[in-house]
């Protein structure tokens, strides 16, 4: 008798294990359903956040700190058009992650400490183009800001954006920052 030989087994043949088969199925197919929904999120989730500085030559090298950091930065068309001293806004795109956030408004106020002014592209009711929605804008017009954006002095923003933890932690202090 061989020793894995169990005498209740004896003379029926082994049958197959349909149930295995049947549920790799159901899983491949579920898989399957919502791979489109799945991808679709994380490809816009992951899209790329583009930081544009609009400092006329960027003399605090702040897209060399944000290429560093990993960011795609380069400067803005509008880069010239006021003096450097009047470029107070960061205008962040409503779909941008708050660490990118974070890392930009940090790096940007260690190079230009006169930012004042903090605020979204738009309101919430308007057609914004939709590559805004990805965008940091770093050196807008104060003059754009100032009606509608109370200032925030440095200090107080490094702290304030250091302890945002989450997407609606960056959407209530942006929201703060409104007149």
């Amino acid at each position: 008798m061989k020793a894995n030989h169990r005498p209740e087994f004896a003379g029926r043949a082994r049958q197959p294990r349909r149930w295995a088969t049947g549920r790799g199925v159901v899983i491949a197919t579920i898989a399957l359903l919502l791979w489109p929904i799945v991808f679709a999120q994380s490809v816009d989730r992951d899209a790329a956040v583009r930081i544009e500085i609009g400092i006329d030559g960027d003399p605090g090298h702040l897209i060399e700190a944000l290429r560093a950091a990993g960011y795609t930065a380069e400067m803005g068309i509008e880069a010239g058009d006021q003096a450097r001293d009047e470029a107070q806004g960061v205008w962040i795109g409503r779909n941008v992650p708050f660490q990118s956030v974070k890392d930009t408004v940090r790096l940007a106020l260690e190079r230009y400490p006169h930012l004042r002014y903090y605020r979204f592209f738009g309101n919430v009711e308007e057609k914004m183009p939709p590559e805004w929605n990805r965008t940091i804008y770093v050196g807008g017009s104060k003059w754009a800001a100032h009606k509608n954006t109370k200032a925030v002095a440095s200090a107080d923003a490094k702290v304030l954006f250091a302890g945002v933890a989450s997407q609606q932690d960056l959407q209530r202090l942006i929201e703060s920052f409104r007149l």
